[in-house]
């Protein structure tokens, strides 16, 4: 049963694909986040509100104002994706995008390839 074959590694492809893709997708999701920070936990008190350089937010009790840091201050490592990489991750979810295609064009070929054997033999 080659055409069963061929199915099933397209939709094994397929099913790869989403599991690099989602992956990547959290990758990149996180990338703004300190890594020193635990992100869910649930003794945190949490952090002042994020903003444009140069621009004051209130703090989270609202008694004083907090200027925001400039982003030469702020260390390069602590603000990047799990594998220190944002454009690799999303380098990484475009790649996984066309190899979700291609096994969707094997998925589909394989179909027409079984329906034209069905119309074949009846």
């Amino acid at each position: 049963m080659l055409i069963n074959s061929a199915m099933n590694e397209g939709l094994a492809g397929m099913q790869q694909s989403q599991k690099k893709i989602l992956h990547t997708a959290q990758q990149i999701a996180r990338a703004g986040l300190p890594t020193d920070t635990p992100v869910n936990n649930p003794n945190a008190t949490g952090a002042a509100p994020g903003s444009n350089a140069g621009t004051a937010v209130d703090d989270l009790n609202a008694a004083n104002t907090v200027e925001a840091v400039d982003s030469s201050f702020r260390s390069a490592s602590a603000y990047t994706a799990d594998n220190g990489d944002v454009v690799g991750a999303l380098i990484e979810q475009k790649q996984q995008q066309l190899v979700f295609d291609a096994s969707a064009n094997v998925v589909s070929a394989a179909n027409k390839a079984l329906g034209r054997l069905i119309d074949d033999i009846s």
